[in-house]
């Protein structure tokens, strides 16, 4: 924004007068982010305190009982965690040790006696509350049991991780405020098609499939203002959203934990860095496990958009991060951490002939790679792995062969790819701890830890046909007979229903993404909203990731799709505060909402069917002929004319002049 401004054809005046009403803008738009800010933060602790009546405490004491477990020895009875007063003796090595072990005590298979609640919660959820009771036993150390005053540690991991999805939010919606301004680009589709058409019908899918962005500069001070402002009046409609800020605030919940980490890879996806993307996603599911449940989008998405190499990326950065964060509570024991610092040399031994093998001779190769071997394979020439010979084969082939294949384009995926091996190789190969795969992840998606449809308040398709029509979560539907006898319950169906419906939306989001259609944003979050509707074993907070997310998007959409998240937040803190009133007992207001059920099911399932209509329908309409585009975008505008020039594209990289 500094050197564009400037444009020497321009009187001495004019141009003055662009600079003051840019620094106008630029101290208006501090000002009000500034207010925003800790107008947000104040609000949020005088809700907390407000909101005390109606907080539900089942599982804030479960947040205290299970950090304290981690930190405190257990070795007593059932309720030492709680009535055990401040341990002395937790200094950091103390505490790392017990959380990486937390899963391996078997009192946290019979829960906490209040409520029965046994240890459900992933790694990084578990380390969240651990650090939490941790810093509380430090100010507090003769507290033997819960206050609401504890929680203040993690209601500002909170409202830092809002901060986070604020910062996120904005940078998308500004992303697509002046993405939408681009033409059409190419589709993969029809150059595939090309290939495979005859000679004489190629110039004709050649010239059609190109496009080109217009360049403007950015005399216009109100055009180049514009995106900035949506940004935040989007960001607005996320940090001050009463949806989120009851269940991080007033419930005390941890839901709200999943929409900034999924935001941020959405935008980190949409300008290319897929890599990034899937860590950002890894982070989110290691906090809170039904980010994954979302994750499959940025595979198919690009998949069916024909961009491979995209999906790979996200992939390898899901897994790799992935591997790493959990790296704590899978390795076994020093031999696991040590293979995997011996793969470092043997990367970094790859990458140097990968850099190198243009400029010196071929058999400097071997003398550079085969000393590496005996540090990347250690484990099978000491015969603690010595069960699983085909892995330590198949790594060997890897680490000799894949430098030679591997051009410097390449770079990164090989590192990454290695690592994605060195992990699949502890997992496979060595011995390893699975007791936190089996807690945080599948406890929570077995039959028995909810054996029904939907609770009370979720109002979706599955209250429906618990409530209206009877059905079980087991109950059979119908019987395939193809490939073999298989019988599909009812679990199994309304999953399948989610299922389709990521695919259909993946499939309007590639569309949308090369049309430069902020309909995009409409396709990657209604499947937020459809598995709340269609999923079994629904909580009614689950809405909370789709309605809101919606919300803020919609800025960058149409009012209709404005009203219509706003109706899908309405109902989401509306069949969450019914919660809370129940728990405690404020059975006056409670019944007000209670009257709406189950015709707010009806509803939902009306909503979330007309959010996937509109994520199908297209938004761009005469775009060619916007003007005014911002001199922030003129620098990616700068393409090739030609679908041949294209082909080696992804998108047109809109943001890598605007950051």
């Amino acid at each position: 924004m500094n050197g564009s401004i400037t444009n020497t054809s321009n009187p001495p005046g004019e141009l003055t007068g662009r600079r003051w009403r840019h620094s106008l803008m630029i101290g208006l738009f501090t000002l009000v982010a500034l207010t925003m800010l800790t107008g947000g933060v104040v609000l949020r602790q005088k809700i907390f305190f407000w909101s005390t009546p109606i907080h539900f405490q089942p599982d804030m004491r479960n947040a205290w009982y299970w950090g304290s477990f981690t930190v405190v020895n257990t070795k007593h009875n059932r309720l030492s965690p709680l009535r055990k007063a401040g341990d002395a003796g937790v200094t950091a090595g103390v505490f790392l040790h017990r959380l990486s072990t937390a899963y391996q005590r078997h009192d946290h298979l019979r829960g906490w006696p209040p409520t029965g609640y046994r240890l459900d919660y992933p790694a990084w959820r578990l380390a969240a509350v651990a650090i939490s009771a941790w810093v509380e036993r430090a100010v507090h150390p003769k507290a033997t049991d819960w206050k609401a005053a504890y929680m203040t540690p993690l209601l500002w991991f909170n409202t830092c991780v809002e901060l986070f999805g604020t910062i996120f939010t904005f940078l998308l919606i500004r992303h697509w405020a002046i993405r939408r301004l681009a033409q059409p680009g190419p589709s993969r589709w029809s150059l595939l098609l090309t290939r495979c058409l005859p000679q004489k019908y190629r110039p004709h899918l050649t010239t059609t499939a190109a496009a080109v962005m217009p360049v403007q500069n950015n005399s216009n001070v109100a055009a180049f203002w514009k995106p900035m402002w949506l940004g935040l009046l989007a960001t607005a409609l996320f940090w001050f959203n009463p949806n989120i800020i009851q269940s991080a605030h007033t419930w005390v919940q941890y839901d709200m934990w999943v929409m900034p980490f999924y935001i941020a890879a959405l935008y980190l996806a949409c300008t290319n860095r897929f890599f990034a993307a899937g860590a950002v996603i890894a982070v989110g599911s290691l906090l809170k496990g039904q980010e994954l449940f979302g994750a499959g989008m940025f595979v198919l998405w690009p998949l069916l958009e024909l961009r491979w190499m995209r999906a790979l990326e996200f992939i390898l950065g899901f897994f790799v991060t992935f591997s790493l964060a959990v790296a704590l509570w899978l390795f076994a024991d020093a031999r696991e951490w040590l293979f995997m610092l011996g793969l470092v040399p043997a990367i970094a031994a790859g990458a140097a002939w990968v850099t190198l093998r243009q400029k010196v001779r071929w058999w400097y190769g071997p003398l550079v790679l085969l000393p590496m071997l005996p540090l990347a394979l250690w484990p099978w020439t000491q015969g603690l792995a010595g069960h699983s010979l085909w892995v330590g084969a198949a790594l060997a082939l890897w680490l000799i062969c894949a430098p030679w294949l591997v051009s410097k384009r390449g770079l990164k995926h090989y590192v990454a790819i290695t690592l994605a091996i060195g992990f699949a190789t502890v997992m496979l190969a060595m011995p390893a701890h699975w007791d936190w795969l089996r807690t945080g992840y599948l406890f929570g998606t077995s039959v028995g830890h909810m054996p029904i449809i939907a609770l009370p308040n979720a109002d979706g398709l599955g209250l429906i046909l618990q409530d209206n029509f009877g059905w079980h979560l087991t109950d059979a539907v119908f019987t395939l007979h193809w490939p073999t006898t298989y019988v599909v319950d009812m679990r199994h169906l309304l999953f399948a229903m989610f299922v389709v419906s990521c695919i259909i939306c993946a499939a309007a989001a590639a569309r949308h993404a090369r049309r430069n259609d902020p309909r995009f944003l409409l396709a990657m979050i209604t499947p937020w909203i459809t598995f709340f509707v269609f999923c079994p074993e629904m909580y009614e907070r689950y809405l909370l990731w789709g309605s809101s997310m919606l919300l803020s998007a919609a800025v960058v959409l149409d009012l209709g799709t404005l009203l219509l998240a706003a109706l899908l937040v309405l109902a989401s803190t509306a069949m969450t505060l019914a919660v809370q009133l129940g728990v405690n007992n404020l059975n006056r207001p409670l019944s007000f909402i209670s009257r709406t059920e189950p015709g707010l099911s009806y509803a939902i399932v009306l909503l979330a069917l007309i959010c996937m209509y509109l994520s199908l329908r297209s938004s761009r309409r005469g775009a060619h002929n916007k003007s005014n585009l911002p001199t922030c975008v003129s620098k990616a505008a700068r393409v090739s004319t030609t679908a041949n020039a294209r082909q080696s594209q992804d998108a047109i990289p809109l943001e890598g002049a605007v950051a």
